[in-house]
């Protein structure tokens, strides 16, 4: 190559690298600004519709808290620790499957203009303390943050729905859960207890694409693969220790500046790397390719996970006699114009045939959702996101009304007429 063509090429490498890299700028500006515009959105609905919104951050709301003399903690998620474990006192390292128990516990995120406050129970869940010590607890919801409660009230979650006519109802749910966090989630908190029904609560928009991060974990993978408890409901105090000091020592500037799980300085290396990785252009253009074959294939193996993981819990319910129903949560895209339906959303009839060739009790929240007059209604102030109360009570209903209509199941199960 001559000196002339070696330059034509050096500017043609430098020119490209140069416009990637604007790009890449480009996309993380108008990635900031959609964020900032969901939440500006929501305030300027909440003002047209004369609905008081609380404008303070997360951190804000934890700050206030701590100066008028009360613990309180940003919501922390199991999906915060598949990389880099919690290390327990005594040098365990794991996964918690829970958060801190028995304090004031603050959501990250304001949907509806009051953000979810909620004191967590005995082992770190959104229930009324006491929940996990019922006798012959009835029936267990375990999921996501849609079981968590997130963007409704405490009294209007589909839990405490449910509970009004189930009493003995435990919700196990964290925002961020995957299939195999929910399957050891089961195992750690919800064997023993032994309750007549399981719900498992499944979310198109994410479950099926979560496995492939949570199959990179060793202790969620050995749930899996031989069912292994790592006695968690057991070291709920060392748990406790290790999260409250995770919160206030290691990130502590997170707390006050903004994403929690992570210190400013740390969020300014990954922000670097995510840059330098050119992920967000990358990110555009396998939206604009579309799921290629071994995308497809990667959705393929991650529904025959998810088929073993349900095998599993079957088995495991089937030991004492017990039921395990399947809801299936439909995504904000379904109903919205201007949004694509996710590759997770696109497999709703595969997931369909895999519940039914296990025989588990299907509840289609989707034909639930599509058969509503306006079903963009029953996302807060009709952008994307969690349920309205009016959702999470729908979907409670459509609960009580499988349970009612399996007979033996309603025979075993202390209810509130209503």
């Amino acid at each position: 190559m001559n000196s002339t063509k070696l330059v034509k090429f050096s500017l043609i490498l430098i020119s490209t690298t140069i416009s990637l890299y604007i790009s890449e700028v480009v996309l993380q500006i108008f990635d900031l600004k959609r964020s900032r515009s969901l939440t500006e959105k929501r305030i300027q609905k909440a003002h047209e519709e004369d609905i008081f919104f609380d404008k303070r951050s997360a951190s804000k709301v934890l700050l206030d808290y701590r100066k008028n003399g009360i613990e309180a903690y940003r919501s922390l998620n199991p999906q915060n620790f598949l990389k880099k474990l919690l290390k327990l006192d005594n040098g365990e390292e794991i996964v918690p499957l829970c958060g801190i128990s028995n304090v004031i516990t603050i959501h990250s995120k304001n949907e509806t203009g009051t953000r979810l406050v909620y004191l967590s129970d005995e082992y770190g869940f959104h229930n009324p303390n006491g929940m996990h010590d019922v006798v012959n607890l009835d029936i267990v919801l375990i999921g996501d943050s849609f079981v968590q409660g997130a963007a409704v009230k405490s009294n209007e979650n589909v839990v405490s729905s449910v509970r009004k006519y189930f009493p003995k109802t435990l919700g196990l749910g964290m925002g961020g859960n995957g299939p195999l966090a929910e399957l050891g989630t089961f195992i750690e908190y919800a064997v023993v207890l032994k309750p007549k029904l399981i719900v498992w609560v499944y979310y198109e928009g994410n479950d099926l694409l979560s496995i492939n991060r949570e199959m990179l974990n060793r202790q969620l993978t050995s749930y899996l693969e031989n069912g292994k408890s790592y006695s968690l409901r057991d070291k709920t105090r060392e748990i406790d220790a290790a999260l409250k000091n995770f919160a206030l020592t290691g990130n502590s500037s997170s707390e006050i500046e903004g994403k929690f799980g992570k210190s400013s300085h740390q969020r300014f290396l990954d922000n670097v790397k995510q840059f330098i990785l050119l992920t967000k252009l990358r990110n555009m253009v396998e939206i604009i390719k579309g799921p290629n074959e071994s995308s497809k294939n990667n959705l393929e193996e991650n529904s025959e996970i998810l088929g073993r993981i349900l095998g599993r819990v079957l088995e495991m319910v089937n030991t004492w006699d017990g039921e395990l129903f399947f809801l299936y949560l439909p995504e904000y895209s379904r109903y919205s114009k201007a949004h694509r339906l996710s590759d997770g959303a696109k497999q709703y009839d595969s997931i369909v045939s895999l519940i039914d060739s296990l025989e588990i009790t299907f509840i289609d929240g989707k034909m639930l959702f599509d058969q509503y007059d306006d079903p963009m209604s029953l996302f807060p102030f009709r952008i994307e996101g969690h349920y309205t109360y009016n959702a999470n009570k729908l979907i409670a209903d459509i609960i009580v009304k499988s349970i009612r209509g399996h007979k033996g199941l309603l025979s075993k199960i202390e209810r509130v007429e209503k």
